[in-house]
């Protein structure tokens, strides 16, 4: 499995969000297994989305599939998101 953590500045949140969740969403059929949309505290206009993929790789290819620059226009997106690919840490033996 693969995390993935991505970082959006947005214009506004309700309009990001209504892309994200809306019926053109690009993660429907992506092989996206779910996530989690976070805000920095005092600021809902500073959004990181934590997603699990079945590799790195499905996020490329998802990536690589659809207009991400409309998508990010359609959004309200600011700038250019920051990505990060996370691995899970095993708890060490206590």
């Amino acid at each position: 499995m693969a995390w993935v953590l991505v970082r959006h500045k947005v214009e506004e949140y309700e309009r990001w969000r209504r892309v994200f969740d809306g019926p053109g969403s690009a993660l429907k059929g992506s092989g996206c297994k779910g996530g989690y949309v976070f805000h920095t505290e005092g600021d809902p206009n500073d959004i990181w989305v934590l997603t699990e993929f079945e590799s790195s790789e499905a996020f490329r290819q998802f990536a690589a599939g659809h207009d991400v620059e409309k998508s990010k226009r359609d959004a309200g997106v600011i700038g250019e998101p920051e990505g990060f690919f996370l691995e899970e840490l095993p708890k060490p033996d206590v």
